[in-house]
């Protein structure tokens, strides 16, 4: 009987397989949309795990209080407040150290692009005199350089897809902030659920 159920389990797991393989492509699509939906629980609770540290800070050894205290609630909403006025803080400074040195560079380039064009202009109408060069090749240049304008153009597509993409994270970003806020202000609750869950 065991030798007859070997080859059963071997022939079922092929006909899987193959036909796992046979739509790789689709439950490729399937997972990826999975992970996309799942993604900002997944960094809610990676959040929620780092700011739990300052969080039982605050609750512990700021306002010393426990779940018997009277005004537990009160102090748990407190520490959840600062431990995410905290985190937006540190954000804040990073971005404060970080944007302007980048807005700094992008305004330097683009107060430059005019120079940069007349010189790089000015510099094959020297190498075309020296060279001694037909003035079609520099209607080729002028047509490549004119080429180039319009594949900066034709990028617009692609800045689009990035503001697009841009107000999609930021909305995973929102997500995330509110699924850890959860987890976090329900942390008793949820552990207590997941032990009960675990004993059943």
């Amino acid at each position: 009987m065991n030798r007859i159920k070997k080859p059963f389990w071997l022939i079922t797991y092929a006909i899987i397989l193959f036909f796992f393989l046979l739509r790789l492509s689709t439950f490729s699509s399937i997972a990826n949309h999975f992970f996309s939906l799942i993604n900002p629980f997944l960094w809610g609770f990676a959040l929620a795990y780092i700011l739990n540290i300052p969080y039982e800070f605050f609750l512990t050894k700021v306002f010393k209080t426990t779940e018997s205290h009277p005004r537990y609630s009160l102090y748990k909403s407190l520490s959840l407040v600062l431990s995410y006025t905290l985190f937006f803080l540190f954000i804040g400074f990073i971005m404060v150290m970080l944007i302007p040195q980048l807005l700094a560079s992008i305004n330097l380039f683009i107060a430059n692009s005019g120079d940069y064009y007349e010189g790089m202009q000015s510099f094959l109408e020297e190498l075309i005199v020296k060279l001694k060069l037909q003035t079609t090749l520099w209607n080729e240049i002028e047509n490549a350089l004119m080429s180039l304008v319009n594949i900066l153009k034709n990028l617009l597509p692609s800045v689009v897809t990035f503001i697009t993409s841009t107000a999609s994270s930021a909305i995973n970003v929102i997500c995330t902030l509110f699924i850890s806020i959860y987890i976090l202000s329900s942390k008793d609750k949820l552990l207590g659920l997941l032990s009960r869950s675990l004993k059943a």
